[in-house]
């Protein structure tokens, strides 16, 4: 069973009084819509009702239901008016795959001509066969000359240097009048070039430039080399999706004196919701930050890393020995829905093999929902999980800013200014420059954070200048799913060089005192405080629920663990409060881990255990704030326990609590 209602806004971040698209898919033919406010998880059905607020001065008519197709693939054309004496085209060509695929349709005033090739990778002008083929992940000059009916088709094999030609009749004539390449193709193109009856250049391109005449569609990959090492291919593909174009059909106005939190746009059939049954209704989240801070404490939810593993269905069929806790969810109905409709997360690869660098929110984003349940770990994880900080923030009383990452990189330092503490979210992966610049900042004036996860700040992304709903990663080395061909790591939409920004000379330990250290799939450890430390010397509240703990485990620590290392930079001082221990068997350290790990080891298995850590730490921040980092994504979920039989609560709050102390007493002392 798949959804039969769901929709995406192109944004997710909006300001008090602003208008929001909203874009859906309707199976029924009428829908109603309202706006809801979450104010904890949903980690069971009657949590939808428990765990969210309708917001009753928001109203929205029912709305008439269409179903909407996606349409994917990437291709770039060229229209070209006054229409061009055109007598052939060149260009180079990389075949992705074995399939049938079309290089390049050539319009003319009457008839077109179209360049494909089969699935053994023979070329066809107009479906008839020629004598030239094409070979996969092998760079090939395709050069086709037109002459009154015949048109002749050259190939020039960059790696044997061979050479191949064949005639072939066709019917069109007159002038070139619009040139598309790659309406259905699976690899990479270089050079384009519009060639005149002599041979001669009348139209060329260079793929990552600036190019007036030349349109691309859905998103291809650029800054790919091509056979001359230079970055100047690009890569096509059938699942490329950079704009699901679909028209709002409606429009939410939020109200101007509404509360910054985490919404959601409930769409369903009735106002009565099966709750039960996931494939009748969808909650599309929205983000409203303040328009100034007004409050104490801001909350960071990281959308970048919610942007990259949105629509993720490429663990499904992963080995549940490995994955010790894959299940089934009620979430199945959105990862069908992405399945089906060919939607891909950034940790995909295309058909072809290589990785998808570019994701997009113009289209629906099936796993960032608020009761979403990964079918892999069997948990909550990223933005669901999120929404159990918030939950303890409203149960415990605190005023809270709700920020995004989207806020932080357009806003910069500004955006956490004024803020006594900082929280972020639980998996706080992805991070463009300008949002690390934002945490540095504040880290630098005074503030204090509250660093909530685990493998935060680990991946280096681009957000598209012109097009902010397009982020875009590069993977080399880390922990990864696909990896990037040598020279192919620079990022088309911002310039900047990708990957980890531990190998970007920024590491997450400089900002949080931790960094990704030990990742696995088999279930949750805990902490214990380490041997001599010096509780006297913490803040009184954190001191004293330690001193309550003792030697005693507690916390959750899992999934992927942060550890302190020295060696990588910290903040300041750091005190390690306590380290992970008990780890279930299936742990492995982080590749980049593995630096010295070699034959002259005399145990190399005890030099992996001896790397699979990971630590909870307070660290003194360079403008006299403080640093609380729990180093696991798995610490949150201990804060949705009522009887917090991990002290994770206790522990969170008392950190929470000691830095916004900190903060009063360091205003009172500038009074």
């Amino acid at each position: 069973m798949s959804m039969r209602i769901t929709g995406y806004t192109e944004r997710w971040a909006f300001r008090p009084g602003e208008a929001v698209p909203v874009r859906v898919s309707s199976e029924y033919p009428r829908y109603v819509a309202r706006l809801i406010r979450h104010i904890g998880p949903i980690s069971r059905m009657a949590d939808w009702e428990r765990n969210t607020e309708t917001i009753d001065d928001v109203s929205i008519p029912a709305q008439r239901g269409t179903v909407r197709s996606i349409s994917i693939g990437s291709h770039a054309s060229a229209s070209f008016d006054p229409p061009l004496e055109a007598g052939g085209l060149s260009m180079r060509v990389e075949l992705g795959l074995a399939a049938d695929m079309t290089l390049a349709r050539l319009r003319f005033e009457s008839g077109e001509l179209v360049l494909g090739c089969d699935a053994s990778g023979l070329l066809l002008v107009n479906a008839v066969a020629t004598t030239c083929s094409l070979q996969i992940r092998r760079w090939a000059q395709v050069h086709l000359m037109i002459s009154g009916a015949q048109a002749e088709v050259c190939v020039r094999s960059e790696f044997d240097r061979t050479v191949a030609g064949s005639s072939v009749a066709l019917n069109a004539e007159g002038r070139l009048t619009e040139l598309l390449l790659a309406p259905r193709f699976e690899g990479r193109l270089a050079a384009p070039t519009i060639l005149d009856v002599r041979g001669d250049v009348v139209a060329s391109w260079t793929f990552g430039e600036a190019n007036s005449s030349l349109a691309l569609h859905n998103a291809p990959t650029l800054s790919l080399r091509s056979c001359g090492r230079n970055a100047d291919a690009a890569g096509f593909h059938f699942d490329d999706l950079g704009d699901a174009t679909w028209p709002a059909d409606f429009t939410l106005a939020l109200p101007p004196d509404i509360r910054s939190g985490a919404y959601g746009i409930l769409l369903s059939e009735t106002e009565t919701v099966d709750w039960a049954d996931r494939g009748s209704f969808d909650v599309l989240p929205i983000f409203v930050a303040p328009k100034s801070p007004e409050a104490r404490v801001a909350m960071v939810l990281p959308t970048f890393s919610y942007r990259a593993y949105g629509n993720s269905t490429f663990f499904e069929a992963a080995d549940p020995e490995v994955f010790k806790l894959k299940a089934k969810s009620w979430s199945a109905p959105l990862h069908r829905y992405a399945e089906q409709h060919g939607l891909k997360s950034l940790y995909d690869t295309h058909p072809c093999g290589e990785g998808v660098c570019l994701a997009t929110l113009k289209r629906p984003h099936m796993t960032t929902r608020a009761d979403y349940v990964s079918l892999l770990q069997g948990f909550a994880h990223q933005y669901s999980a999120d929404l159990m900080i918030v939950g303890w923030l409203e149960k415990a009383g605190y005023a809270y800013d709700l920020l995004t990452d989207e806020v932080l990189h357009a806003q910069g330092a500004s955006a956490l200014a004024g803020y006594d503490a900082v929280l972020t979210g639980s998996h706080p992966e992805y991070a463009s420059p300008q949002t690390l610049d934002a945490y540095e900042s504040y880290a630098a004036s005074g503030g204090s954070m509250l660093y909530l996860g685990g493998n935060g700040f680990y991946w280096s992304i681009g957000v598209d200048p012109n097009d902010p709903a397009i982020i875009e990663v590069r993977r080399r080395h880390g922990v990864r799913t696909w990896t990037a061909r040598a020279g192919e790591t620079r990022h088309q939409t911002d310039g900047a060089e990708g990957g980890l920004w531990r190998d970007l000379d920024r590491a997450p330990n400089r900002l949080t005192g931790v960094g990704f250290a030990a990742h696995g799939y088999s279930g949750d450890g805990a902490y214990r405080i380490p041997d001599g430390i010096d509780l006297t010397a913490l803040p009184p509240r954190l001191a004293n629920t330690l001193s309550m703990i003792g030697r005693a485990e507690f916390g959750i620590a899992g999934l992927e663990l942060d550890a302190h290392n020295q060696a990588l930079g910290e903040p300041g001082p750091v005190t390690v409060l306590a380290s992970a221990v008990s780890m279930p068997r299936g742990y492995v350290p982080a590749i980049e881990e593995f630096g010295a790990l070699d034959a002259f080891l005399p145990d190399a298995n005890a030099a992996l255990a001896r790397a699979i850590r990971g630590d909870l730490v307070l660290a003194d921040l360079p403008g006299g704030g403080k640093v609380f980092s729990v180093g696991s994504i798995r610490w949150t979920s201990g804060l949705a326990d009522p009887a917090d039989v991990n002290w994770v609560r206790r522990i969170t709050t008392a950190a929470l609590d000691d830095l916004l102390a900190l903060a009063a007493d360091r205003r009172a002392s500038h009074a």
